[in-house]
């Protein structure tokens, strides 16, 4: 996996979330559920000569006297249910914080963070080792998965896993979580020196490609894994099922923003434990499905699908606190040699979960 150091190459992601500069990904505001689109993330260039923005800017007290947030997530998936239920139920607002709630390419969240124009983001566990090998420190606080809640998909006509060997398995993007994932399902065929990896840009992007037959196989998730079944793909990998400790993504911010910002930081994370109790107690299925419908832009039937995929890691017990063992997975396939000495809970907090759960 390609590590993301901060400096030159940073700051050209972050550019890209507004210009998609050096060829990148331009980020996308994902409207929230009801009123006008969510306004992306501003950026503003660094003084030339000037230090680096630290991560550390306070957020915007608003006119309604709540607490102004930006938080990034990056894929159109059901897997971020519990943060837009925060959105759409105003979890959020109980606790002080007004959440702007958008969608920001993964790889760039890391430099927009560290430069102060988002707060919170959905970084997956695979980025959150590489920015901290490469000088960004950052911490995770909550974890959305502990287990990959991804599925490799094949395209039409390939029916088995090892029918893989020689080929290339599309993911949203090199380091990504999804990459991580590829790797991890192909260690464990014994596989992982015999595939390539070619990037889809998003979960959307992965299907169109699997649907060209540009790739043999993808990684995909609810409700694209309906989609490409309703295709007449075959599921090869079924990650919940595969059951290994994997810490997809979770809510991460800077060790910067966290000493300069403890107690926003502690109302954000009250508000989103809410809505995870919410998303993880069977008698809210109605809602959880309705805000999948409303936020994945998908239907009923895909919808209660996605629901049905993702329940067995929402409930999972010691949810939503980080598994330490899914964080070690995670350097354990970093390719970095120094991602090596990356110690799981030097990059981990569970102090402020701890506090609000008990």
């Amino acid at each position: 996996m390609k590590q993301h150091v901060p400096g030159a190459l940073a700051w050209c992601a972050v550019l890209s979330l507004l210009l998609g500069a050096c060829g990148g990904t331009a980020a996308s505001p994902s409207p929230p559920p009801s009123g006008p689109a969510a306004a992306s993330a501003s950026v503003q260039a660094a003084p030339s000569g000037g230090a680096k923005p630290s991560g550390a800017a306070s957020a915007s007290p608003a006119a309604s006297g709540l607490t102004n947030v930006k938080v990034g997530f990056s894929q159109l998936t059901g897997s971020e249910a519990p943060l837009y239920l925060a959105a759409d139920h105003k979890f959020f607002q109980k606790y002080g914080i007004k959440a702007n709630v958008i969608r920001v390419q993964g790889t760039a969240m890391p430099p927009a963070m560290q430069s102060g124009e988002l707060q919170f983001g959905t970084i997956g566990g695979s980025e959150l080792v590489s920015v901290n090998v490469g000088g960004l420190p950052m911490v995770m606080l909550v974890a959305a998965h502990n287990v990959p809640v991804f599925s490799l998909y094949g395209a039409k006509g390939v029916n088995d896993v090892k029918d893989l060997a020689g080929k290339s398995i599309a993911v949203t993007s090199i380091g990504s979580a999804t990459d991580a994932a590829a790797h991890l399902f192909m260690q464990h065929f014994g596989l992982d020196q015999q595939v390539k990896h070619q990037a889809g840009g998003t979960a959307q992007g992965i299907l169109a490609v699997l649907e060209r037959g540009d790739a043999a196989a993808g990684i995909i998730s609810p409700p694209q894994t309906v989609k490409a079944a309703q295709e007449g793909m075959k599921e090869l990998v079924n990650g919940p099922k595969l059951g290994v400790p994997f810490v997809q993504a979770g809510i991460t911010v800077t060790r910067a923003y966290l000493k300069s910002n403890p107690d926003t930081v502690k109302a954000f994370l009250h508000g989103y434990y809410d809505a995870w109790k919410f998303t993880s107690n069977p008698a809210n299925e109605a809602a959880v499905i309705q805000t999948i419908i409303k936020w994945t832009k998908t239907d009923q039937p895909s919808a209660k699908a996605t629901y049905d995929y993702l329940m067995p890691s929402w409930s999972r017990k010691g949810m939503p606190a980080v598994d330490l063992g899914g964080i070690q997975t995670i350097i354990d396939l970093n390719q970095n040699p120094k991602a090596k000495t990356v110690k799981p809970d030097s990059i981990v907090d569970t102090s402020l979960l701890a506090g609000i759960a008990s």
